[in-house]
């Protein structure tokens, strides 16, 4: 098995060896801080410690095996992770952690904890008829002796090497040369400014058949700002990453065999282009077509538009493939989870949470399940919760589905919970699961689409799958699905066995290069309040003497929307507030280093994204401001310079204040930021329940880093 570590760590050696003399002074695992935990096929351990550390982890207690250098990481306050991957599941192992004093490991200091790492589920078609498990790993969770392991992180992403070939594009080009697996390890958020591997559609593509895993370590890996591409290959899976901010697909499958996408984290994603209106929000999550045997399972798709498109168009006639949408929690989406062209698709197991509704406005407008173009579609066991449309099929009155011809939805033991607009013309409610629809049963009204009976067939997995009941699959889908959790919840990005090796990721949408954040203050030396003045566009320029400090490539729109946001225990309320349009941007130059201070909230349902660039065009900053019932006030430093801030977030962000504090008087030390989410944590509850829960520092104050937390969890 080879690893690469490139511009990470150094290489080490890996084998199995026997430790006899397993000689360990007892450390107290209240001394270290120690908490454990299990993940899927992986377990974790995180302690308070310094310097450097090597690990090893053993199933019989006499044959101990190296833990990679690169997972084993730590942040900036001495917390340490480390966290074994490719473990066979429900097998109970012990790891060894040794610190490593002037070169030479003192085992006189080492620890060791136990845990029993779980297994994924394997059901879906991507597993059907075959003995092999999508990706590299074999079925038990363990990587063969032949397969290769990378890790990339934000720094070496370019640079790092494998096959003779530099940077993750030309490493997957190589490697659908060979005929060894291949595991791409992603340590933090990779993002994609400079990054050489990226298409003009910011993706970058695989399409190799011998084995391809692509993960994330721990809890706050993934990609910003782009995605990753399956196409003309086989024997793929995607696991554990965060999917941020995509400009086109977070990920496409396309043309491809056996692909296995899972316990994915996806947020909102963007598109500049004005031309590509109806992208505002990304073109898809997870987006296929052209393909079969595919599993898309335990997902958490969180706020999304455009989610998870199946099939290219309604003009493209594609052969029949088979796919499976299992335990993703579909969570505040506005459509297409999943919406089926041509293909027989099993649907079960699935949590949708208010979804069907425009993320703008929060109108109805969207829906749950779409089926259209003859596709056939086994809806089972899903929780359908405050939900518009769960279950929506083409018909001549309603157009959400652009008029394409109808599919057919077989629906049987689903929950629907206080959902609006169920029509009977949009399912049929089976009296059991085995049941064989005829065309007397139900025949589609636009297109005349029958049920193609494929999962009472030979060709369906038939019972070899987990299925709980709609009722429990909620509570499950809630707990598993997404990416990996820890009880800490700490994040520690790039930065690997003591030494930083790039820059951070927290599994949220940032900027790795934003720099410290330091308390708002509303003491600026230059600022723009935007007073009450109804829908008149306002002429920005600085206030308090500054002439125009700030200016503007667009009229901004004025309102009589009033709020307020409390900083350092003072509340500051505003009568008017500002509407930023999109792609709009403000200018200033500052000659000293300053601190741009910002209040606003976003006006609609979903979080706008304000990004500052310096006079380059490189990104130094990045505000992700309140949403309609959300005030928030944030602040950046900067060093002088001329500086554009843009409204990147696909709508109309609000303003209530912007700001520029000039002078180092303000604390800028990291940690010590207010970040004050107005409604979310003026009220939060500070006993120690809430304190231990979210990892609050004893003296009692949510910083921006407790907020960060918080909001995830």
């Amino acid at each position: 098995m080879k690893r690469i570590i490139s511009n990470l760590a150094s290489f080490m050696l890996f084998g199995t060896f026997i430790m006899n003399t397993f000689c360990c002074t007892p450390i107290f695992a209240s001394d270290l801080n120690l908490t454990t935990g299990s993940g899927y096929e992986s377990v974790w351990g995180e302690w308070q410690g310094e310097g450097d550390y090597n690990a090893y982890f053993s199933s019989d207690g006499i044959n101990y095996t190296p833990v990679d250098s690169a997972l084993i990481r730590t942040d900036e306050k001495g917390n340490y992770r480390v966290e074994p991957l490719g473990l066979k599941g429900n097998t109970n192992y012990t790891i060894k952690v040794v610190p490593v004093k002037d070169g030479e490991e003192n085992d006189t200091e080492a620890f060791t904890f136990s845990a029993a790492p779980k297994s994924y589920d394997h059901s879906g078609y991507a597993f059907f008829a075959s003995s092999n498990t999508p990706g590299a790993y074999l079925a038990d969770g363990t990587l063969p002796s032949n397969a290769d392991v990378i890790y990339i992180n934000n720094e070496n992403k370019n640079t790092v090497t494998l096959y003779n070939a530099a940077g993750l594009k030309n490493i997957l080009s190589a490697h659908s040369k060979q005929d060894r697996p291949l595991v791409i390890r992603i340590i933090g958020t990779i993002d994609a400014d400079n990054f050489a591997s990226l298409d003009s559609n910011k993706m970058t593509e695989s399409k190799g058949t011998a084995g391809l895993t692509i993960e994330g370590v721990g809890t706050d890996s993934g990609f910003y700002g782009w995605g990753i591409k399956i196409a003309h290959a086989s024997d793929a899976e995607i696991r554990n990453l965060h999917f941020d901010w995509n400009f086109e697909d977070a990920i496409e499958i396309q043309d491809s065999t056996r692909v296995w996408v899972h316990n994915n984290t996806f947020t909102v994603g963007h598109q500049d282009n004005p031309k590509e209106a109806d992208k505002d929000h990304g073109d898809g999550s997870c987006d296929a077509k052209r393909s079969d045997y595919v599993t898309i399972s335990y997902n958490h798709f969180k706020a999304t538009a455009k989610t998870c498109l199946l099939g290219s168009s309604p003009n493209s006639i594609e052969p029949t493939g088979h796919y499976t949408y299992h335990h993703n929690f579909f969570d505040g989406t506005e459509q297409r989870t999943p919406r089926v062209r041509w293909h027989d698709v099993h649907i079960y197991n699935n949590y949708y949470k208010k979804a069907g509704y425009d993320l703008e406005t929060g109108t109805a407008g969207g829906y749950g399940i779409g089926a259209t173009c003859n596709c056939s579609i086994f809806a089972e066991n899903n929780y359908f919760e405050d939900t518009y449309r769960p279950l929506l099929t083409s018909d001549k009155v309603v157009s959400g589905l652009s008029n394409n011809n109808g599919g057919v939805i077989k629906a049987f033991g689903n929950i629907y919970d206080n959902c609006t607009e169920m029509r009977d013309i949009d399912r049929f409610e089976a009296p059991s699961k085995y049941y064989k629809l005829t065309a007397e049963d139900y025949t589609c009204s636009l297109g005349g689409a029958t049920y193609d009976n494929f999962d009472t067939s030979e060709d369906f997995y038939t019972d070899n799958y987990i299925l709980h009941t709609a009722s429990e699959c909620k509570e499950n889908v809630i707990n598993e699905s997404g990416t990996e959790k820890s009880i800490t919840g700490k994040v520690f990005g790039n930065k690997i066995n003591g030494s930083a090796s790039g820059s951070g990721g927290s599994g949220e949408p940032e900027d790795p290069d934003t720099p410290d954040i330091p308390s708002v203050n509303m003491d600026c030396t230059y600022y723009y309040d935007f007073p009450t003045s109804g829908s008149t566009p306002l002429e920005f320029g600085g206030k308090n003497g500054s002439g125009n400090f700030f200016t503007s490539s667009a009229a901004i729109a004025s309102s009589g929307k009033t709020g307020s946001v409390t900083v350092g225990g003072k509340t500051y309320t505003f009568d008017g507030v500002g509407g930023f349009a999109n792609n709009s941007s403000i200018k200033f130059t500052i000659d000293e280093k300053a601190v741009l201070n910002i209040v606003s909230c976003s006006g609609s349902t979903t979080q706008r994204k304000l990004v500052i660039t310096d006079s380059s065009g490189k990104t130094v900053g990045t505000i992700l401001s309140g949403t309609s019932s959300t005030d928030t006030a944030e602040a950046i430093s900067l060093e002088p310079g001329s500086y554009t801030l843009t409204n990147k977030g696909g709508g109309e962000a609000k303003l209530y204040y912007i700001g520029i504090k000039t002078g180092s008087s303000q604390d800028t030390e990291k940690g010590n930021a207010i970040l004050v989410l107005n409604h979310v944590l003026e009220n939060a509850p500070t006993d120690d329940d809430f304190l231990e829960k979210y990892d609050i520092d004893n003296d009692k104050i949510i910083t921006a880093n407790d907020s960060a937390l918080i909001l995830r969890n």
